[in-house]
Order: C-alpha cells, then structure tokens, then sequence
C-alpha cells in the first residue's frame, strides 16, 4: 500500500467521522486518556530465514475523543503512542563488516548483523465503539477501528545507525470494563491489539523489513462526558 493512497483514506476517514459527528448532539461528546504496558510480538525478518526481531515490555498511552451515537454506539478519534525497546534485532547491510570477524553472509551475498534499539509507534485510529448497559455501575465495552500509523525505528548496529519512518495501514480491537463514578466521569481497565501491515526502515546501508507488527497492551483508563 502506498503512503499517497494511505493519506488519502486517512483524510477520508476523517471528513466522514466530522460530517458524522456534526449530525449529532454534541452534548453527547467525551474525552478519555489511557495508559499501560505494551507487548510487541517477536516477528520474523524479511529478507532473512530464521531470524527475528525480539521487543521488550514497552508502554502505551492513547487519547480518544469521542461521540455517542446513541446510548450504546460511540464513534471515537484516537491517538497516541507506543514505545518498546528492540532488545535483539537484526538487519540486512551493504556496509563494510566490522573485523574480526565478518558477519555471515546470506544467500544474497549481503552481510547480517545483530543490534539493538527503539520502536515507537503513532497511531491515527478511526473507531466505533459497543457499550453493554451504560446505565449500569460496571459496562462492559468492546471495539474496533482502523486508520494509519507512523512507526519511528532508531536502533543501533556495529557498523552505522538506523534511523528511520514509516506509514502504515494499521487497524484495531479492544474490550473491556468502565466503572462509572459519576454521570460525567469513569474509569476502566482494558484490553488493546493493535496490527499493522508491512514495516520498511532503512538508513545507512541498513535496512529491517516485517511483514506485519502486532502490539498487544493492558491500560487503565479515564473518561470525561460533557
């Protein structure tokens, strides 16, 4: 998927949710915060047999401004960001190999080497929401969305840096429990799996391509309705 094609169904998606929300009463509007620990699956490396990207426990944090359709249909903007540290990861490079000794080379000719670095994750997500008895004390809630992603890859190999973007097609789900602790303001504990499609960074001679990333976290949230 090309990035020109990814703005363009970005900013479509964001003209309907505007058109969408202007056709309801505003009075019905929120605005929620949440945060956790974040896991990123190990994944296997393009280009490379039998070699992975391995991550470390990371956090995420999301805003999410939203509208209720009605009282159990939501129609929500969210963002935010996902850091994890790639504790082990591997690249493919045309840089000189660091003596001694050479890494081994791949079936391509092209050398491989191991190292390490940061992945952080930006998300413009598109959702709808289900409520399950809002009137109650404790709603169940599930939902799912889809929008873009901006990922930032910084990490650090023996013989250069890469630091690199990219945008992707990224889409949603999530479930959980809000606690109302008053008609304004609840809290709530969730769950979130995020995926994307195919990842390509590159810089320096080095490149690190995935087929697809999937982050998985467990946030405690807040939510505000006006």
């Amino acid at each position: 998927m090309t990035k020109a094609f990814l703005k363009t169904v970005i900013a479509g998606a964001a003209l309907w949710a505007g058109m969408e929300v202007r056709a309801v009463d505003m009075s019905k509007s929120y605005f929620g915060f949440d945060a956790g620990p974040s896991w990123v699956q190990s994944e296997q490396l393009k280009d490379v047999d039998d070699k992975k990207a391995h991550f470390s426990t990371g956090v995420r944090a999301d805003l999410m401004w939203g509208v209720m359709m009605n009282q159990n249909i939501g129609l929500q903007l969210q963002t935010g960001v996902i850091w994890n540290r790639m504790s082990r990861v591997g690249t493919i490079t045309t840089n000189p190999p660091p003596p001694p000794p050479p890494p081994p080379p791949t079936e391509s000719g092209e050398a491989y080497e191991f190292g390490h670095g940061d992945l952080y994750q930006i998300p413009l997500l598109l959702n709808v929401v289900y409520k399950f008895s809002p009137e109650k004390a404790f709603s169940p809630y599930i939902g799912a969305g889809a929008g873009g992603e901006l990922s930032l890859f910084d990490a650090t190999f023996p013989t250069a840096r890469l630091k690199d973007t990219d945008i992707t097609f990224a889409y949603q789900a999530f479930a959980g429990v809000r606690y109302r602790l008053s008609d304004r303001a609840n809290i709530g504990l969730g769950y979130k799996f995020l995926g994307t499609t195919d990842q390509d960074w590159k810089d320096n001679g080095l490149r690190v391509r995935l087929d697809h990333l999937f982050t998985h976290a467990v946030v405690a949230a807040f939510t505000v309705h006006f």
